[in-house]
């Protein structure tokens, strides 16, 4: 999950006027474990990302019990 999330942050990257309509539904693809969450946030990505994408991907961290 970590790849997709990573290859979802660059593609959205590239163009973030013309792809951020399909941001929502992307996010909803994903589940991130906490550990591949804070692996998330120190890649190259993350930081370009703005402050809503990095909230989005919070949100998708799933805590395993």
């Amino acid at each position: 999950m970590l790849d997709l999330a990573k290859a979802l942050l660059k593609w959205l990257n590239y163009d973030r006027c013309g792809r951020t309509a399909w941001l929502g539904c992307l996010m909803q693809c994903l589940q991130l474990s906490p550990e591949e969450f804070a692996a998330i946030t120190t890649s190259e990505e993350f930081l370009f990302a703005d402050c809503e994408v990095q909230e989005m991907l919070r949100k998708q961290v799933v805590c395993s019990e």
